[in-house]
């Protein structure tokens, strides 16, 4: 593993090569759809092990294999600690993905949860705009736990021919 050095102290808001926006957004969404699937099959049994197995998914998921979700892993990206530029750890896994977990937590509970969801909405806004307008393409998540998000091919690959590697 090639540790990525720069002379800053963090890379985060300073504008550090991003991966594209497109390709996070089809990650994330391939997650969700992970997530949606742990729930329902889970819920299928008992719902409280469908709402549990979907939380520990999203507050690890980032540290699976080498910093890879499924769906970072399908796409070709990889979650790294900035301090470091090692995999994403367990620790840094769950700080990244607190929003989208408190959101997932209050979810079962009338009263708490929609009122958790208003909360989550503006929260969702702020991490799209954030990833959309700095140089560094970081969200809310990724300055929580302080990572960042790379593009991460396999050595048998070439970066170039990766078929999920879209525009710059």
């Amino acid at each position: 593993m090639e540790l990525i050095k720069t002379g800053r102290k963090s890379r985060i808001l300073l504008g550090h090569p991003k991966s594209s926006s497109f390709q996070r957004f089809i990650a994330r969404s391939i997650d969700l759809t992970v997530v949606a699937i742990i729930f329902l099959i889970g819920g299928i049994f008992w719902w409280p092990l469908g709402w549990v197995g979907a939380m520990l998914y999203v507050s690890f998921q980032d540290s699976l294999g080498s910093g890879q979700s499924i769906g970072k892993k399908i796409i070709g990206l990889q979650v790294i600690e900035d301090a470091s530029g090692l995999p994403c750890s367990p620790i840094h896994s769950v700080m990244r993905n607190v929003p989208c977990l408190l959101s997932l937590f209050c979810l079962p509970f009338p009263v708490v949860g929609v009122l958790a969801q208003l909360i989550f909405i503006p929260a969702f806004i702020l991490e799209v705009y954030l990833l959309l307008n700095l140089e560094s393409g970081v969200r809310l998540g990724d300055v929580m736990g302080n990572t960042l998000v790379i593009e991460h091919f396999q050595d048998n690959i070439e970066a170039s021919q990766h078929p999920f590697k879209f525009g710059e």
